[in-house]
């Protein structure tokens, strides 16, 4: 049997309700944003304006396009959908909307990727065009074998018995393609097309820039400051098109129709262009400074240069002396910021443990102990960076000092500095321990076996110990130190550079090692029921995602940092920016791992009295069917 009961995220009202929000949001933001661009572009960035511009006014439109003009409802795992916009009342064909809006898409992608400057040579300029025309075309190929309407509408319930029919007769339905592989094709053909050109690119420019170079000082180091922030820029609107390209692979792949989650994440491509437009606002200095001045906040007349507000940091072994700081520079801003999300993570963290403990059902048994150690490793690791230490990095150079209760405590800054960092390597290795425990019981059973339960011990010891003093290489010759308090690890970043290096090498292969073997079992394997089988891929998918969606917000700091490092870049106030996200990960890894999981957001919905009368008669159990199959919906 089909389900009865509609999640509120697949409505229609809701879906267009939540667009129309995004659009009153995005418009004036947006016209803002042009404004900035247009009337606040210092000379001495005259020649990327246009390029700020046309990249500007593209993720503008395609945002525009999608929220209002087409607001397309995708009907996932198939090729197929209809608009609820002003494109509907306007009667344009569904085809022409679906059409435009890929190349719409991949628009707005190349000229993330590719930029705009102005073209000089006809080589340039042929490559310009080439690259326009076969954004336009790319999707071409999906438009060869469209189906005739009435044959594919049948087609689509035999794919997906339990489609709403309804939904067929919505005004502008379309079927492009029952089975999706050509259009998902020819997106990932475009994707790593430009993807490939667009890295090529960066790293050229990067390896330019770390270069001896003939130009004054002043200007290399303003051109590495605009190389940063265009890649923070860049990089923060592509990165969040990863969690709808997730859902879609994954619905895809496991030939599943959920029009909840194909709605949120249409929402979440629409939601980008508005990150994008306050990325820019904000990574870059002038139009930073010229947004706070509209808004009559942090202006910069108001900063005075008293003697007080001097301070002297070591860069790279020489003194330089900073007048001006900013209000993100300062260690209010910093450690009264820590202490809001020390406020807020302490109870969702004890919440989540409470989950975890009391209410992990008997069919993730087996996953307990390893749920509630990586809940205490993250939540740990936020109380120690958000209320012990509070740290204060003054990159580039691998040097600080503490902000936190472990001042009172007397605890040397060393000490601090080497357990942050070790627990880095911690958590590294908590995440490959847990996608290890799976592997081992997926595929080896629950059985115990002597020989491989030793070997698992040795194996899990050895790599905790690796994680505890993988940084000591960086220790063996600390510099001097000339301030008490403030701690100086190396003038040179190479050694604690490698050590960090080391250890992400050897997490990262063979967490990927594990991930494809699980997969590949989960894909692969009919021994058992295809119930137990769709229960297993539902609760490895909500793992994934509990783990990963951090991991992703970690990825804008931990590049920043990068980019600090290379450039030999110092900016207090984004690296204390980049801090406190690095702090938020942990709550945002209890809140995800609240959601993501069947029984424990059902739990949670109990305690918070938000769940349904059928909720509460059975916390832990949903029923729908997919592909005709009744499977219990728990993510385990």
């Amino acid at each position: 049997m089909c389900p009865t009961e509609i999640s509120c995220f697949a409505t229609d009202d809701f879906y267009l309700t939540a667009l129309h929000v995004l659009t009153a949001i995005e418009i004036p933001v947006h016209l803002f944003g042009a404004y900035i661009v247009i009337f606040k572009t210092p000379k001495k960035m005259s020649s990327i304006k246009n390029s700020m511009l046309l990249l500007h006014s593209m993720s503008a439109f395609l945002d525009f396009y999608l929220s209002f003009l087409t607001s397309p409802v995708l009907t996932i795992p198939s090729s197929a959908g209809y608009p609820l916009g002003l494109s509907k009342w306007l009667e344009v064909p569904t085809s022409i909307q679906v059409y435009l809006g890929f190349s719409f898409v991949s628009g707005r992608y190349h000229v993330l990727i590719h930029g705009a400057n102005s073209i000089y040579s006809w080589r340039r300029k042929l490559h310009c065009i080439l690259l326009y025309i076969l954004s336009f075309l790319f999707f071409f190929p999906g438009y060869l074998n469209i189906p005739e309407q009435y044959q594919g509408k049948l087609a689509l319930l035999q794919k997906l018995p339990c489609f709403p029919q309804e939904l067929l007769t919505r005004p502008g339905f379309f079927v492009l393609a029952v089975d999706a592989t050509i259009c998902l094709i020819c997106v990932s053909i475009m994707t790593v097309f430009l993807m490939s050109q667009g890295l090529f690119y960066a790293i050229s420019i990067a390896w330019k820039l770390s270069q001896s170079s003939p130009k004054s000082r002043t200007v290399t180091k303003m051109q590495k400051q605009l190389m940063i922030a265009l890649g923070i820029q860049v990089t923060i609107p592509i990165s969040v098109f990863f969690g709808p390209i997730v859902i879609v692979f994954y619905l895809i792949w496991n030939n599943l129709f959920n029009q909840a989650a194909t709605n949120i994440a249409v929402l979440m491509v629409a939601l980008h262009g508005v990150t994008s437009t306050i990325t820019m606002l904000i990574v870059h200095r002038p139009y930073r400074e010229a947004s706070l001045n509209v808004f009559y906040f942090f202006v910069p007349k108001q900063r005075v240069d008293v003697e007080s507000s001097k301070i002297w940091v070591t860069v790279a072994g020489q003194h330089v002396l900073k007048k001006s700081i900013s209000f993100f520079a300062t260690d209010q801003f910093y450690a009264g910021t820590l202490h809001i999300l020390t406020a807020i993570e302490v109870p969702v963290h004890l919440f989540g443990a409470y989950i975890i403990v009391t209410k992990t059902p008997r069919k993730m048994k087996s996953v307990k102990a390893s749920m509630l150690l990586l809940h205490f490793v993250g939540a740990f690791v936020d109380v120690y960076l958000s209320f012990i230490a509070t740290p204060v990095l003054t990159l580039p150079v691998c040097s600080g000092y503490p902000l936190g209760v472990s001042v009172a405590l007397g605890i040397p800054t060393d000490l601090q500095v080497y357990l942050g960092i070790s627990f880095v390597g911690v958590i590294a290795v908590t995440i490959l321990t847990f996608f290890e425990d799976r592997h081992y019981r997926l595929i080896h059973g629950h059985g115990t076996n002597g020989e491989k339960n030793w070997k698992r011990v040795v194996y899990t010891v050895v790599h905790y110990l690796i994680s505890v003093v993988f940084i000591a290489p960086g220790y063996m010759n600390i510099p001097d130190q000339a301030r008490p308090g403030y701690f100086v690890l190396s003038i040179v970043n190479t050694i604690p550079c490698l050590c960090l290096a080391f250890m992400f090498s050897l997490v990262m292969p063979q967490a990927i090692y594990f991930v494809g073997k699980i997969c590949w079992y989960l894909f692969h394997t009919v021994a058992k029921s295809q119930t137990t089988n769709r229960l297993q891929k539902q609760f490895f998918f909500a793992l994934c995602i509990q783990i990963f969606v951090p991991l992703v917000v970690l990825t804008f700091p931990v590049l920043y940092i990068v980019l600090a490092i290379w450039f030999d870049y110092y900016n207090q106030g984004a690296t204390n920016i980049a801090l406190a996200a690095i702090a938020f990960h942990g709550i945002l890894s209890t809140i995800t791992m609240l959601i993501v999981h069947t029984p424990y957001r059902n739990a949670t919905l109990s305690i918070f009295r938000f769940n349904s009368e059928n909720t509460v008669n059975n916390s832990h159990q949903i029923w729908k069917t997919v592909i005709g199959t009744q499977a219990q919906a728990s993510v385990w």
